[in-house]
């Protein structure tokens, strides 16, 4: 290794980890310590911002914790700051043991937290409309539908859309939690329809989403129908079908399917 990549490498590990890599001695200490707060400061700025529940339901102490163990030990696979949340949840993923400090469902609570965050930036494409339940039955069969691109599907085993400080040691539930975080349309007549919502399924539902997040050319009622009769052997046609017949318009009103123009 090159001389300055020596120096480059002995900057990279103090400004990680100054209580135990070596000082560089080539920089001034002050100069040191200036980068080592505006990472610190950086870091903990997103972290808060993208993980407000989690940072409430810990201490200050196991909070701070986190942070550091995740610059000093953290590899990231992309440079942007808007990623720094995503590559949390990565490194959370990746803790075989936790600190003693910090409760059993913090990976699951950020993971949470960062679906959130993705569905309130997801891009959703103009030619997709948000139906009313009245509108969807007068549409019939006709129209193609669409898992709304916002949609974060993901199973836990505790009950992660519900914890916050006044609910913060919630038992896990070997049954799970199948939860959609998703981002409605804006509409002019609420502007409040915009907000980022939540949606517990329960297995059905979560193989019709699952059906629909993986059709991205969208399915018609009679199509989805079928998958769901080939997918679920375990009910008679008969229910599967009067079962979309009355999902479909429920999702289309709330926003989580939408239909093309």
């Amino acid at each position: 290794m090159a001389d300055y990549q020596q120096t480059q490498q002995g900057f990279v590990d103090w400004l990680r980890d100054p209580d135990n890599a070596p000082i560089p001695g080539s920089i001034e200490m002050r100069r040191l310590q200036v980068y080592r707060r505006l990472i610190a400061n950086n870091v903990n700025t997103f972290l808060r911002g993208g993980f407000p529940v989690l940072r409430e339901v810990l201490s200050k102490e196991a909070w701070q914790q986190l942070a550091d163990r995740f610059i000093r030990e953290h590899t990231a696979a992309s440079p942007y700051f808007s990623e720094i949340g995503k590559e949390f949840v990565e490194f959370l993923a990746g803790q075989e043991v936790l600190p003693e400090s910090v409760p059993a469902y913090t990976y699951e609570l950020a993971a949470y937290e960062r679906m959130e965050v993705e569905a309130m930036f997801a891009v959703i494409p103009d030619e997709l409309q948000q139906l009313s339940a009245a509108d969807t039955e007068a549409r019939g069969g006709d129209a193609r539908w669409y898992l709304n691109p916002s949609a974060q599907f993901g199973s836990f085993t505790f009950p992660v859309a519900w914890i916050s400080a006044q609910n913060a040691d919630p038992d896990s539930s070997a049954e799970g939690y199948f939860l959609l975080v998703f981002r409605p349309l804006k509409s002019s007549e609420d502007k409040a329809s915009a907000r980022i919502r939540f949606l517990q399924l329960n297995p059905v539902t979560a193989v019709l989403v699952d059906c629909l997040r993986q059709s991205p050319s969208g399915l018609t009622r009679d199509e989805l129908t079928e998958q769901l009769i080939q997918l679920l052997p375990q009910l008679d046609d008969s229910v599967v079908r009067t079962g979309v017949a009355q999902i479909l318009p429920d999702f289309a009103e709330r926003g989580v399917l939408l239909a093309g123009r």
